[in-house]
Formats: structure tokens, C-alpha cells, sequence
């Protein structure tokens, strides 16, 4: 059954050496599914060889975070992630870091939760 359907991400992000977050008002909604599938839309993408690398960590206490990351992946206009994650702790907030030289893209990340 579907939990919800949330837009959690839109900014456009600059360089490399940054991690950037889903807010912190989405990780009780995000933990609370059992599954979910995150589907990241890029457009305005530039710089050289640009990769983007999605992870995403979990909490049991909001505080103190476990990482996953997924392999970085080229990036070009209008590419769609789409990341299946099964339930992990009751807090989650996704995150995304650029490579390559000089990249810079504006991403729009849309999360489904649902229940098994």
C-alpha cells in the first residue's frame, strides 16, 4: 500500500567534496515505509565527466547515522535515478555528491513509500 508520494529534493548543486541532504522534516516520513523507490530527475547539467553518487542514511534515534551509497553513475540531461531501499531504521534522509571537473546540476529527487 502507498504511504505516500513526496517531493524531497530541489536544488541545484555545485563541485565536488560536498554531500548534500534531504531535509531533516522528511526523515520520520521516509523511515516510516517499509519500502521505498526514489527517482532523481537532473537537468541543467554541466562540468566534465560529471558523476553523481546517491547514498542514504539511517537512524534509530534521529542523532547517529549509518551510510549506504550506491556506485557513482554518469550523469547527463535529464537522467532518472530510480533506487529501490527496503526498510531500515524509523529515520532516513538520502544524500547526493558530485564528481568529475567542475559539475554542477539542479536535481529533483520524488520518494514513494510504501508498505510490504
Amino acid at each position: 500500500m502507498l504511504l505516500f508520494n513526496q517531493q524531497v529534493f530541489d536544488e541545484i548543486i555545485t563541485g565536488t567534496g560536498l554531500t548534500w541532504f534531504t531535509g531533516a522534516q522528511y526523515s520520520t516520513m521516509l523511515g516510516s515505509a517499509d519500502h521505498l523507490i526514489i527517482m532523481g530527475y537532473l537537468t541543467s547539467v554541466s562540468g566534465t565527466s560529471p558523476t553523481i553518487t546517491q547514498g542514504w542514511y539511517h537512524s534509530a534515534d534521529g542523532q547517529n547515522w549509518v551510510v549506504n551509497t550506491v556506485a557513482p553513475v554518469a550523469i547527463s540531461e535529464g537522467v532518472k535515478l530510480l533506487t529501490p531501499v527496503y526498510g531500515y531504521l524509523p529515520y532516513m534522509r538520502i544524500t547526493l555528491a558530485l564528481g568529475g571537473t567542475s559539475p554542477a546540476c539542479r536535481v529533483k529527487l520524488h520518494v514513494a513509500g510504501r508498505t510490504l
